[in-house]
């Protein structure tokens, strides 16, 4: 018999609480995992290394840095990036351009011109077709290996997957709180039914989530009818968010306000 997966208490809490136990989970992990890369991991020189052939954080993950105490690691971490993509287009041939001629080439475009590199490059991107040089500078500029923060959020759904089809065919417990939670989301379900194989865990898995959606299914059509004009009377009961649910179901949670994230200590 496998071992008890160490993420069990973690989907029992999380199955208790609004939304898609796996989203949730996975944005505290996430949101811990990045809070520890400013605090320690700054100076680093691995996860430097990977953060610069990533060319950066994604875009989800970068703006989730935006929390107290951040701005120093960012800025830190950041410059590491700007130098690094710096050197690769400089090694491909793109000088270096002066104040000066920035400031020409904002307020006037054509001054690109006397700018070979920077002005192949434009006409280029204008023409939607680059040449092999700038195709070359793209290529080099582009992420050549998973985003840090994507990838450790990668191995971390597969550990939280993995525990809830261990347990849920044996644990009724953990599938009475699936079947009276929100459930997973479409993609976590469906991420979890490529995992099952035909058996007890897919078929567990697949009654729980079923439960969930049937209920739903029912209090929309609930908020449906009460929004007639002819039932606008009747008071609305557990339907008067499952527009909200059936969204998050479908598309995933909504985008985490950086107000609500607690940061590290210092002051900015």
């Amino acid at each position: 018999m496998a071992p008890p997966s160490p993420y069990l208490h973690e989907l029992h809490t999380a199955f208790s609480q609004s939304g898609c136990p796996i989203c949730r989970l996975l944005a505290d992990s996430v949101d811990h995992y990045l809070d520890s890369v400013l605090w320690e991991m700054v100076t680093d020189p691995k996860l430097r290394g990977e953060l610069n052939e990533a060319r950066g954080y994604c875009q989800k993950h970068g703006w989730m840095l935006v929390r107290p105490g951040g701005a120093l690691g960012v800025a830190i971490m950041m410059q590491g990036v700007i130098r690094a993509i710096m050197r690769l287009a400089e090694g491909e041939g793109v000088k270096r351009i002066s104040p000066s001629s920035w400031q020409q080439l904002l307020n006037n475009l054509e001054n690109a011109e006397r700018m070979p590199d920077l002005g192949k490059l434009v006409r280029a991107l204008e023409r939607g077709s680059p040449d092999a040089r700038t195709a070359r500078i793209g290529a080099a500029l582009s992420p050549q290996i998973l985003c840090p923060a994507c990838s450790y959020e990668e191995s971390m759904e597969e550990h939280y997957l993995s525990g809830l089809l261990q347990h849920l065919p044996d644990d009724d417990e953990l599938a009475q709180a699936y079947q009276n939670s929100d459930g997973l989301c479409l993609n976590h379900f469906r991420l979890a039914l490529m995992q099952a194989r035909p058996g007890p865990k897919l078929d567990s898995l697949t009654a729980a989530q079923l439960v969930v959606w049937q209920r739903l299914d029912v209090q929309l059509g609930e908020f449906i009818r009460k929004n007639d004009h002819r039932f606008r009377g009747e008071a609305f009961g557990a339907e008067e968010d499952s527009w909200r649910r059936a969204l998050e179901a479908i598309s995933g949670p909504p985008p985490a306000d950086p107000k609500q994230r607690q940061g590290l200590t210092q002051s900015r």
